[in-house]
């Protein structure tokens, strides 16, 4: 499936091929293109199209509020040849939509047949060119930003886009072990603060074992120097990073330990529900299990302030079923 990655969503190609003679087809289209642009609305928020190469004099930031204003008020329809609606406009672009300025209103009016046929790809080239050009970044001969859409696409359960263009396995991660010297030893000597977008960007564009543990490292270093936002930050983004990986979860549960430590008694509960649901959601282990409780009566209970979170967190790891390692 195709996605901008941090936002899943459902759909298939197949699905879109309905009959041309039904308005399930246009509604199955306009609920896809919809999807689409949500999807595009939150990579740009997500700074996604800093590494876009756009039109000489225009600013990234020109293009996201130009775009992002777009996709908040322009009507989306899908109609056939059998629908009255249907405009013979259509049929003589390409292009397979086509996009209106009306009285200070934004259009999109897309052929479902043709648009249910494209592959995925093509559809999200397709959708962010006709809000660009209402947006006047781009026109009917001009898709040089729009086509830049489909480098950033990634395979998960669905595809989305990263915020970067994602590298061959072995190329990525040798170039962001190399990035992420640069900035380690920095971020020990506290020479400069956390690059918390940058930390969680490198594990979403490039994750390979190497990488996730060193990100894993360079989290656990932000803890212990963030701030309380930047903290609470970091714990909601850590939460599925050891998946079903034991030897990842127990590294996680010793740096989550050390932040634990560090931390003000106000940010340390935040760690400790994450240490919780390691055991009870990520990796629900024996050896997973034992070191939590270590970790969580050796550093937790010497504080009066904590002893009650740490209670609920053994009580609650104590109850799980454990998977066989």
């Amino acid at each position: 499936m195709k996605c901008l990655l941090f936002f899943l969503i459902l759909s298939s190609t197949s699905i879109f091929a309905m009959d041309i003679g039904t308005r399930g087809g246009g509604d199955t289209c306009e609920d896809r293109i919809k999807d689409v642009r949500d999807d595009l609305n939150k990579w740009i928020i997500n700074k996604g199209p800093n590494g876009l190469t756009l039109p000489e004099k225009m600013t990234v930031s020109f293009y996201s509020e130009a775009m992002l204003f777009q996709i908040s008020k322009a009507k989306i329809e899908c109609v056939g040849k059998s629908d009255e609606r249907y405009s013979a406009g259509i049929e003589g672009i390409s292009n397979v939509c086509r996009f209106d300025l009306i009285n200070d209103k934004s259009f999109i009016k897309c052929d479902f047949f043709k648009f249910n046929s494209l592959s995925e790809s093509e559809q999200y080239v397709r959708v962010h060119h006709q809000f660009a050009g209402l947006a006047g970044i781009e026109n009917d001969l001009n898709d040089s930003v729009s086509n830049q859409i489909s480098a950033y696409l990634v395979d998960d359960v669905v595809k989305k886009l990263a915020i970067r263009p994602i590298k061959k396995a072995e190329d990525c991660t040798k170039s962001t072990l190399e990035s992420i010297h640069v900035h380690e030893e920095k971020l020990f000597r506290k020479e400069e603060t956390a690059p918390l977008d940058w930390i969680l960007e490198l594990f979403n564009s490039c994750k390979t074992k190497a990488v996730k543990y060193k990100t894993m490292s360079l989290f656990a270093i932000a803890t212990s120097n963030a701030d309380l936002v930047k903290t609470y930050y970091i714990v909601d983004n850590l939460q599925g990073f050891c998946r079903d990986d034991i030897t990842c979860a127990m590294t996680e549960i010793n740096l989550l330990s050390s932040g634990i430590s560090a931390r003000s008694s106000e940010t340390s509960p935040s760690l400790i529900r994450l240490i919780t649901k390691i055991v009870t959601e990520d990796a629900p282990y024996e050896a997973v299990k034992n070191k939590a409780i270590s970790v969580l009566s050796g550093s937790c209970l010497r504080d009066p302030y904590l002893s009650i979170h740490c209670t609920l967190a053994i009580q609650a790891i104590n109850s799980v079923l454990l998977r066989e390692n």
